[in-house]
């Protein structure tokens, strides 16, 4: 299980039609947020990327600082679910 760090990172500014990142990550104004969170949830969160939602729409998650990431998990099962109708296809098709 990945173990993230919460020292606040410069990363690479990104823009993109999907994806935008402007701040450090994880946000600074963000850790007071996880030291709450490390009292309540279970160690197993801590394998999550340090992202606190603000708001999510499809497959696109944004924080209140004005980054837009991908849900990973939403976009592997988009993956799973193409392959399996290219599986169906192909099984119809005799290949």
């Amino acid at each position: 299980m990945a173990d993230y760090s919460l020292e606040p990172v410069d990363v690479k500014k990104v823009s993109t039609r999907y994806r935008t990142i402007q701040t450090r990550i994880p946000v600074p104004e963000s850790l007071a947020i996880f030291a709450s969170l490390k009292k309540s949830e279970p160690r197993s969160m801590m394998g999550m990327p340090p992202v606190v939602w603000d708001r999510a729409e499809n497959f696109s998650v944004d924080d209140k600082w004005g980054n837009r990431l991908m849900r990973m998990r939403i976009v592997a099962q988009m993956f799973a679910l193409a392959m399996f109708a290219l599986g169906l296809f192909l099984m119809r098709q005799g290949g």
